[in-house]
């Protein structure tokens, strides 16, 4: 699982849904229009990390990575962002590897 769908950011790891999502901005940052290119979901570092927690007894990994990374994810204002952007930096449209995407923020 970990070769297909886990990234490593600047600001920790993340995973995507799955391979092949279609959710998110297009190829250059603009927005969703009924398809585009799946990002990372910070809410999956939590989960990841949730479950390490649960297998800690049973030589489950350092959960602090993942829960770390939701920190890092979030914006100024503490809000976590559904997806972050996975791709090469484009400060024309202020997205940046392993930074909040075009996504919804807060995630609700």
């Amino acid at each position: 699982m970990d070769a297909t769908i886990r990234v490593q950011t600047p600001n920790g790891p993340d995973l995507y849904r799955y391979n092949h999502d279609g959710y998110g901005e297009t190829w250059f940052g603009g927005p969703w229009l009924g398809e585009g290119v799946g990002r990372l979901w910070p809410i999956f570092a939590g989960e990841r990390g949730e479950y390490e927690v649960a297998r800690r007894g049973a030589g489950g990994a350092d959960p602090t990575p993942y829960l770390q990374a939701m920190l890092h994810f979030a914006n100024d204002g503490g809000m976590i962002p559904e997806q972050i952007w996975d791709a090469p930096d484009i400060p024309s449209a202020e997205l940046y590897f392993g930074r909040p995407s075009g996504s919804a923020m807060p995630l609700a």
